[in-house]
């Protein structure tokens, strides 16, 4: 994930300041990085999502719920994916297609 998108400066009151302030913070975390959730082992891809104010924060890429966005709850990892919702989102596979070559045909049930 890249860095939090920003509001124009003009459009920001106070509070969305805040907000904006730990969304960039958060987001430099998770450059380069997957994420893994509270002491979960399945590691997430990640993916720009709404928070509040328009304001976006670094999240699963399948999008599972974080229970009231607890930013503490979700860590930064190197460790590769292993999610399968967010593998299948991103168009990665599990496992590599089956290559079937120089296989028989066996005879049908009644066929030869």
């Amino acid at each position: 994930m890249t860095a939090a998108r920003k509001l124009p400066p003009t459009a920001l009151d106070p509070l969305t300041a805040v907000l904006q302030a730990v969304a960039v913070r958060t987001a430099r975390q998770f450059e380069e990085r997957n994420l893994t959730i509270r002491r979960s082992r399945v590691v997430h891809g990640v993916a720009p999502s709404k928070w509040m104010a328009g304001v976006e924060l670094p999240g699963p890429a399948c999008h599972v719920g974080v229970a009231g966005w607890a930013l503490e709850d979700m860590h930064p990892s190197t460790r590769p994916v292993t999610c399968r919702r967010c593998l299948r989102g991103s168009g990665q596979r599990l496992a590599p297609p089956l290559r079937l070559v120089d296989q028989l045909a066996l005879p049908l049930d009644g066929q030869g």
